[in-house]
């Protein structure tokens, strides 16, 4: 029987909030799906009241299997209250950064996000 070994590595997703998103929201989670099949089911900041909170700026450290050069990024929504992310950075390895500008209001229970996979820019 042969061993499997899973290797790890670090992914970091950088969040910006737009001053659009309401001031008096119970702070959604949302989830993100990220190429390759990395799925983090939640993102929960280290104090839940200022998680995505209106004009903020927040980072998380994901750990995940090696999947390449981040070319797609969905967020879905699962709360009642309105959200807008501005932007949504990715960085994974020895890739530079992707942002992904979104600047809308995530819908409730609808993914929304961008493929880059086939740009060829």
């Amino acid at each position: 029987m042969k061993a499997l070994t899973l290797i790890l590595l670090t992914f970091s997703i950088t969040v910006a909030v737009s001053h659009a998103t309401p001031t008096l929201i119970t702070y959604p989670q949302p989830q993100m799906n990220l190429s390759s099949m990395l799925y983090v089911q939640r993102l929960d900041g280290p104090d839940d009241s200022e998680t995505f909170k209106q004009c903020s700026t927040i980072s998380f450290e994901i750990l995940g299997p090696c999947v390449g050069k981040i070319c797609q990024l969905y967020l879905f929504r699962n709360g009642t209250d309105g959200w807008m992310p501005e932007t949504v950075t990715a960085l994974y390895n020895d890739y530079p950064p992707v942002t992904f500008n979104y600047n809308i209001f995530i819908p409730q229970g609808v993914s929304s996000g961008f493929n880059y996979c086939d740009d060829k820019n």
